[in-house]
């Protein structure tokens, strides 16, 4: 059986979970409000590792607005940045309290996010908690495991898919518009012969701010229509990804037990983790998307 038919095939678990979805649920760690920047809330989501953040009305109320992720926070390119949580606030698509951790697991999966925003009711929308996929994970490996112990080489997800592979010279630049827009899940940052080295993933990005730019905004002329700049979109602090990625995270072979590494990432909370072939080459990587279809 083909490697692509086993992943479509193969049960999903938490999609068929009865399971309530107050079991997984987890509380805001801070209150955003529409008129608050960007930047502000990027340093409070570092704080807190917060992959999906609520947006109220008001301080003094309960109720959502709707709610904003982690990539939204990147959105924020510069240090005078004054882009604001308002302009780029999802309102949809959001939990009740009464519906199961399937549910929780279909919205994340179909619309490609790190959580999801529960409310009481689609009505009031008064937030009640947040439900994220390293939560729901953590949640899966409470349940039993299945009968037949798959290997990595059925799960991972391969180079070009929503993970990436980029030689540690190459400047940090190269994928922040992808990481901030979601089309890429990480990056696996190699040595000469393809080898793993490190890698990256929204947090190192949200961790750091030596990718900021001085501008959202485009070169100003000088004097006239000069092609002379001043400066204003000129790069700041850019480095190699070498810099910024995490090391140290441990390469899965093939032929390594995808429950094993669910078990890492659940423990350790990281998020990717490189996938090797024979010969020690970056193939693609395990995300958090392939371990919770496990």
């Amino acid at each position: 059986m083909g490697l692509v038919k086993l992943k479509v095939e193969r049960a999903v678990r938490l999609s068929a979970s009865r399971v309530p979805i107050g079991w997984v649920l987890e509380d805001p760690r801070f209150k955003t409000l529409m008129g608050d920047t960007l930047l502000r809330v990027r340093g409070r989501a570092r704080r807190y590792r917060a992959a999906v953040i609520p947006v109220y009305k008001s301080t003094s109320s309960d109720a959502a607005e709707g709610f904003i992720t982690v990539h939204d926070v990147l959105l924020a390119r510069s240090f005078a940045s004054t882009r604001s949580v308002g302009s780029v606030v999802r309102r949809w698509p959001l939990a009740t309290f009464e519906e199961s951790v399937s549910r929780a697991y279909e919205l994340m999966s179909r619309y490609g996010l790190p959580g999801i925003l529960v409310v009481d009711d689609l009505a009031r929308r008064s937030v009640v908690g947040l439900v994220t996929a390293l939560g729901l994970l953590r949640e899966l490996m409470y349940m039993d495991p299945p009968e037949e112990a798959r290997p990595v080489s059925s799960s991972y997800t391969e180079l070009g898919d929503g993970v990436i592979s980029l030689h540690w010279r190459e400047p940090v630049t190269r994928v922040i518009d992808e990481i901030a827009g979601g089309r890429v899940l990480g990056v696996v940052v190699v040595n000469d012969e393809g080898g793993p080295q490190g890698t990256i993933t929204v947090w190192d990005l949200i961790r750091t701010g030596k990718w900021f730019t001085r501008s959202e905004h485009g070169p100003k002329a000088v004097m006239g229509a000069a092609q002379v700049s001043r400066g204003e979109s000129r790069r700041v602090g850019v480095m190699r990804v070498q810099r910024l990625m995490r090391r140290g995270v441990p390469a899965a072979a093939m032929e390594t037990p995808m429950r094993s590494v669910m078990r890492f990432m659940a423990s350790t909370g990281i998020e990717l983790v490189p996938v090797v072939d024979g010969d020690g080459v970056v193939r693609g990587a395990v995300t958090l998307r392939d371990a919770l279809r496990e």
